[in-house]
């Protein structure tokens, strides 16, 4: 982050010009324009200025607890910093300069309208997973309009994990999006990738690989649903403006007790059952995939899957629509086709966890991870080539993403330029893995020649609860294992 030195600001209202360098209760006013050019305004308790234009290599430094309310606005224009822990009254134009929040990692307040234009910063420090604290925030009560670079950088030695997600800019509305986007490299290999939402800007962990392989456990987060009463709904509809199309994501129940729902797509009224697509688990151990247009209440064409499904393993599907060709994948395999002309069209509202927006049965006991809805037919190798990679969000035909990343609130963000998020209904959990064990030093309070024994692994359940296995037979000589 830069910090500009050596104070030098003048106001300029008609009446000639005069140094500043400290503006609070004592030197609470100007009713002109200030001009800091150079050096450091720091703003130490409550001031006002008529406005404030930020230059040079001039800085703006409103402390905590600090006020600075403009009439006309601040500019932050080519060389200027706009920093600090405090509330800045009216409006903020970045137009080609820098703001950073925080003094190190902090929160800045700027109640009004913020817009960053082409040439403009905004700097955040990343040093821990709290927000104003231990990493920057900028809080915009009124519309973010967002151009420009987003600067990202790490502090104090801290490596955002998996699973860490990061709100950097809240808003009443935010509009736009930034143009760069520097520092997203971290040094696990992993990438911060930025999610847009109608109120906030994220940052979250992703990986280059950390989706499952078939059977084992993903290395993000994931959503886990009880099968009582526990969804998740878009709170609009998605556009699929197109005949094609190919739905998939990650799995796994905990039961095939009952027909339980991945993923139900639905059309107007909001409040309507109409389904367009449904993919289902069945207790036969089958995947279903149905693909009923225009959308209705019976008819369509289904397939079942030819390969089956386990419960508690993680499995992979696809979904394609082609032409008159739906097909079926399970893992990457083929699993079924089937022959259907109509073809999907208009906007539908994208259910997770159920049998439909408004339709309270069919509730899934298991997790889901990873949902993708993209506007045109894929291939196999295509499906296989980044079933186990995260995107970004910005791939060509690639309109719905819910990686299911988030780890905490009630919001699924849809990573693309849709917009389509989620809302969490009854409170499903999100599931983060176990943290890998430690081969080293597994037994703890134990006597290691008698069974059973208890031993305690390093990870831990869904619910932050120790995990524990019960040793029935040790070896006749040397050592054992145990595996997570």
């Amino acid at each position: 982050m830069k910090r500009h030195t050596e104070a030098d600001a003048s106001e300029e209202d008609g009446q000639g010009e005069s140094s500043a360098a400290i503006l609070n209760s004592t030197n609470p006013a100007y009713s002109g324009r200030l001009y800091a050019d150079a050096g450091t305004v720091a703003v130490t308790g409550t001031a006002s200025v008529g406005a404030i234009t930020i230059g040079a290599v001039g800085t703006v430094d409103v402390g905590s607890g600090a006020t600075l309310t403009t009439t006309t606005g601040v500019d932050v224009s080519t060389g200027g910093l706009l920093t600090g822990t405090g509330t800045v009254g009216g409006v903020v134009s970045n137009t080609g300069g820098d703001v950073a929040p925080g003094a190190s990692a902090g929160l800045l307040t700027v109640d009004g309208d913020y817009t960053q234009g082409a040439s403009g910063t905004l700097q955040i420090e990343i040093g821990g997973t709290t927000s104003g604290t231990e990493y920057d925030k900028l809080v915009v009560t009124g519309t973010a309009f967002l151009a420009g670079t987003l600067d990202i950088s790490l502090i104090g030695g801290f490596e955002p994990q998996m699973g860490n997600n990061f709100e950097i800019l809240t808003a009443a509305t935010v509009s736009g999006t930034f143009d760069t986007v520097l520092g997203t490299s971290l040094p696990s290999g992993d990438t911060l990738t930025v999610i847009y939402s109608p109120t906030a800007v994220t940052l979250t962990v992703s990986g280059g690989n950390h989706l499952p392989v078939a059977g084992d456990w993903p290395a993000g987060a994931a959503l886990d649903f009880n099968g009582i009463n526990q969804y998740v709904t878009t709170d609009n509809a998605l556009d699929f403006a197109t005949g094609d199309y190919t739905v998939s994501g990650w799995f796994k129940t905990d039961t095939n007790d009952a027909h339980r729902d991945i993923l139900a797509a639905t059309g107007y009224p909001p409040t309507g059952d109409e389904h367009g697509i449904l993919i289902e688990l069945r207790t036969d151990n089958t995947v279903r995939y149905l693909h009923r247009f225009p959308v209705g209440a019976s008819g369509g064409t289904n397939i079942y899957s030819s390969l089956p499904y386990s419960v508690g393993v993680w499995h992979h599907f696809a979904a394609v629509k082609s032409g008159s060709t739906m097909t079926l994948y399970l893992d990457g395999d083929d699993a079924g086709s089937a022959t259907d002309s109509s073809a999907a069209v208009g906007s539908l509202y994208v259910t997770l966890g159920r049998l439909g927006r408004a339709i309270d049965s069919r509730y899934l006991d298991g997790q889901l991870d990873d949902i993708r809805i993209w506007n045109v037919a894929r291939s196999q190798p295509d499906i296989q080539a980044d079933m186990n990679t995260e995107l970004n969000g910005d791939e060509p035909g690639l309109v719905g993403y819910w990686q299911l990343n988030e780890g905490t609130g009630l919001t699924a963000y849809d990573a693309t330029a849709s917009g389509v998020d989620g809302t969490l209904f009854g409170a499903p959990q999100w599931a983060v893995p176990s943290e890998a064990m430690d081969g080293t030093d597994q037994l703890t309070d134990a006597t290691y020649d008698v069974v059973p024994l208890t031993v305690t692994l390093a990870g831990r359940d869904l619910d932050g609860d120790p995990l524990q296995a019960i040793v029935t037979a040790l070896p006749l000589a040397g050592t054992g294992d145990l595996h997570q």
